[in-house]
């Protein structure tokens, strides 16, 4: 897997292997979905929705799931709320 300056590292959570499974290209904080956000590439037997991955941040480990689809409230139900 190519290496990007600045990436964070995404590791397996699978049998606590803490292997390299993708890199985070960007992340953030969602505020309509109220969920921390990171888009990223992953290995194809990683990219199932429902994986637990770990995120590599700032030095430490957080726990992160595959999304199946963007979260999106097209409605803006949660801005409104």
């Amino acid at each position: 897997m190519p290496t990007f300056r600045g990436m964070r590292r995404i590791l397996s959570a699978a049998e606590g292997q803490g292997l390299p499974v993708g890199r985070v290209t960007s992340g953030g904080y969602g505020y309509t979905v109220d969920k921390s956000l990171a888009l990223a590439f992953l290995q194809p037997d990683h990219a199932v929705p429902g994986t637990a991955v770990s995120v590599m941040l700032l030095g430490l480990p957080h726990g992160a799931t595959v999304l199946a689809a963007p979260p999106f409230d097209p409605k803006g139900v949660r801005l409104r709320a």
